[in-house]
């Protein structure tokens, strides 16, 4: 048997083919199943195979044949659970296909082409990213005929179809709740350095002064302290009101206030829903969206540029709706 570095055994057909006295290659056609392999030799070798722990290389062999079946999935984020949630969804989702599926963690807020040239060494056949690609990696793509789904951007870059939410709708629902609910003071807060960021302020922003009332933001400077300075920006210049980019970052707003004992009176929305999906998260007010539908939507959409349905010059971009999904009035 052959031992990884870590002192692990892998049986393979060679083990198998000693262990019953015939041929590699016999025993390469029976897992196969190949018709120049009888019936009897062909469960034989199945048994023994079980009997030893064999487990097939699949991705070693479609790499063989220069062609996989692997669809990747791109995220950059280990602490917002939006991308848990939704990266398990396509994960299932993919599961009820001949296709399967792998993560690729990206460092960065985008996709550049040293990623790239890492992500394919396992040669996949189509990308689903969390992550926008820079020009040079989206060029990478085309000229490599690779469908790229991007999920949760609106991207311009030529070949990349993407899918994604109402954001400047979803941000100009919460600018109407605070108009209509008898707030003084917005504030849109962001800890992402991002086009969906933009949109969402933007449709905030322009809610609020449509109205004749202003609004303040404040982007991302330094992500790991932005809720700190949230915080405080909140408590000087007392805002009521207060849009995050993302419930995760809603949530992280709201336990720095209250660790303060800042938070009475400050209203804050987020955007996602996540404790529909995962009601173990804090349930915060939020802008929702169908998130079921969006990855089924981006799953077929992969599959079916992969399989030239969809021909791979036409670009796909994709629009879903939102609403909003709001909790308590004050806090959340």
């Amino acid at each position: 048997m052959m031992a990884s570095k870590s002192g692990a055994k892998y049986v393979t057909y060679q083990d198998i083919a000693d262990a019953l006295g015939i041929t590699k290659m016999a025993v390469s056609k029976a897992l196969r199943d190949s018709p120049d392999i009888s019936e009897e030799t062909k469960k034989s070798v199945r048994e023994k195979a079980d009997e030893l722990g064999y487990i097939p290389n699949n991705l070693a062999a479609n790499l063989k044949r220069k062609k996989t079946n692997m669809i990747v999935v791109v995220f950059n984020s280990f602490h917002n659970p939006y991308f848990s949630i939704a990266c398990y969804k396509i994960f299932d989702a993919v599961r009820k296909t001949e296709y399967l599926s792998q993560l690729f963690f990206c460092s960065k807020n985008v996709l550049d082409v040293d990623d790239v040239k890492e992500l394919m060494i396992n040669k996949y056949c189509g990308v689903v990213s969390f992550v926008e690609p820079t020009e040079s990696a989206a060029a990478f793509f085309r000229k490599m005929g690779i469908p790229f789904v991007l999920v949760g951007i609106h991207t311009k870059a030529k070949g990349i179809d993407c899918v994604y939410t109402d954001d400047y709708l979803g941000g100009g629902l919460v600018g109407e709740y605070f108009l209509e609910n008898g707030f003084k003071k917005a504030l849109y807060a962001s800890d992402s350095l991002s086009e969906t960021s933009d949109r969402r302020a933007g449709g905030f922003i322009d809610a609020v002064k449509r109205a004749g009332r202003e609004s303040a933001a404040l982007h991302c400077g330094r992500p790991d302290e932005m809720a700190r300075l949230a915080c405080d920006k909140i408590i000087a210049d007392k805002f009521d009101f207060v849009f995050c980019f993302s419930d995760s970052f809603a949530i992280t707003l709201l336990l720095e206030l209250e660790g303060r004992g800042a938070a009475d009176g400050v209203t804050v929305f987020g955007y996602d829903n996540l404790h529909k999906y995962y009601p173990i998260i804090r349930e915060v007010n939020s802008v929702d969206s169908n998130l079921d539908c969006i990855i089924e939507y981006s799953c077929g959409l992969i599959i079916s540029k992969i399989e030239g349905e969809i021909p791979a010059d036409e670009k796909v971009a994709k629009v879903f709706g939102v609403t909003l999904a709001a909790g308590k009035r004050r806090g959340a």
